[in-house]
């Protein structure tokens, strides 16, 4: 699915249980009821289409039986996730930045609650799809690069992508707490 448009296996639409027949794919149902080669489908196992598109598919035994079956191009959603380089602060100065994972994940893949998603330290562990996931509540403590595993639902290949995370600089103050203390030199109770 990328732009509306999928490659389909038409050989894979199961349209009969009968043997012995020949199937033959067609982008009309006329040219499927007058058996146009010249307008077949070349290739059904890699065919191009968009959404809703339906085709036909004509049916033919060994003694000439004719039958046609129709067969509607549906696409699942794409899991799409976004680039993603996220500075994050270290406020309290503890030496590690807190972030909520599942915060992160409508920031960086649209339809988010469609997918199966989980977070992993290597790209090794995300690509197998282990138990070896980041805790919802992740701390880290250096620039650090973990990756997403988005799984559809409806059996489409994963997808996996690197999350960058960075420390922002810190800065430190002389102090956190200071008084300043003037002179009220004509005792009114404001310093001009």
């Amino acid at each position: 699915n990328i732009n509306g448009q999928g490659t389909f296996d038409l050989t894979s639409a199961n349209v009969t249980t009968q043997t012995n027949v020949t199937l033959t794919y067609y982008p009309t149902f006329a040219d499927a009821q007058n058996d146009n080669v010249a307008n077949a489908i070349v290739t059904p196992n890699i065919h191009s289409a968009t959404a809703g598109t339906i085709v036909y598919v004509l049916v033919k035994s060994t003694l000439g039986c004719k039958s046609i079956a129709q067969i509607t191009l549906n696409l699942f959603p794409l899991a799409s996730v976004i680039d993603f380089t996220q500075t994050n602060c270290d406020d309290n100065l503890d030496g590690f930045v807190n972030v909520n994972l599942s915060n992160i994940t409508p920031l960086v893949l649209t339809n988010a609650t469609y997918f199966a998603v989980r977070y992993y330290p290597t790209l090794v562990d995300a690509n197998a799809g282990n138990t070896n996931t980041l805790p919802n509540n992740w701390t880290y403590s250096v620039n650090t690069t973990i990756y997403i595993r988005v799984d559809s639902p409806d059996g489409c290949a994963p997808v996996v992508k690197p999350l960058n995370f960075l420390i922002g600089d810190k800065l430190n103050l002389l102090t956190t707490d200071i008084t300043h203390s003037v002179c009220d030199d004509d005792l009114d109770g404001v310093k001009q």
